[in-house]
């Protein structure tokens, strides 16, 4: 006797590109052997079309590249948008928005955006191939355009990744992100690679604070933490980094 057991799917991420516009000196995609690619026009529309038939209720239309540099992404996810299905994106925000992509971006339930700090120095010299002011415009216009178009504008994320660098203003980003209405920071773990190509800088582990460096970084994140309205999302791995470094 066999027996078929029926599983339904909550979400779904739809990788459009594995590619990207930046070369920030943290990421796989600046390593010599990362090779990205484009999914096929004709499969990203059976993907989209598999989304919507088999309803699943939450998409993240994205995989590990940006999607804004895929010429036509609007028309590709158009049919997701308007259907029941809460869609969601991650994006780098580095480029300059068309009307087209704002009004698409405008429909969107959340916007997550990879920012790893509001030192605008810093952020050049992480990402390499985009400025701080990119990231702040983008969040402005898009909510200019939802408010033009009389729709409530997406929950606005920021994913940070943390490490040694950009740690010690970590205070100043989450007060900051506060200021500017943004729904959830997410702190995510450092991977490290080799110092990437044509780059002299390099994010580190948080493991190379100092004691007292990673006391303070410690006794922030737990005032963030026992509040518990949901801004602060860490990644369990930074928190037992941190853990192991104080105990060594």
């Amino acid at each position: 006797m066999s027996v078929t057991t029926q599983f339904k799917c909550g979400w779904a991420h739809f990788e459009i590109t594995s590619n990207c516009n930046l070369a920030c000196v943290y990421c796989a995609v600046s390593q010599p052997w990362y090779q990205g690619m484009n999914l096929a026009e004709d499969k990203a529309r059976a993907v989209s079309h598999w989304l919507l038939k088999n309803n699943v209720p939450n998409i993240n239309i994205n995989g590990h590249g940006e999607t804004t540099i895929v010429k036509g992404w609007t028309k590709i996810i158009e049919p997701l948008l308007s259907s029941s299905a809460r869609c969601h994106i991650i994006t780098n925000a580095a480029k300059s928005f068309g009307q087209e992509e704002l009004e698409t971006l405008c429909k969107l339930n959340s916007i997550t955006i990879s920012c790893d700090t509001f030192d605008a120095a810093l952020y050049a010299s992480l990402r390499r191939k985009s400025q701080l002011r990119n990231v702040l415009d983008a969040i402005a216009t898009i909510r200019d355009t939802a408010k033009r178009l009389k729709r409530k504008p997406p929950k606005f994320i920021l994913s940070c990744v943390l490490g040694a660098e950009n740690s010690p203003s970590l205070e100043d980003f989450l007060l900051k992100a506060r200021c500017m209405d943004i729904k959830t920071v997410q702190l995510c773990s450092l991977t490290e690679y080799p110092l990437p190509p044509e780059s002299d800088f390099k994010l580190n582990p948080l493991s190379t604070l100092s004691k007292p460096e990673l006391a303070r970084l410690n006794e922030l994140l737990a005032s963030y933490t026992v509040t518990q309205d949901g801004f602060l999302n860490i990644h369990p791995g930074i928190l037992t980094e941190i853990q192991t470094s104080l105990a060594c």
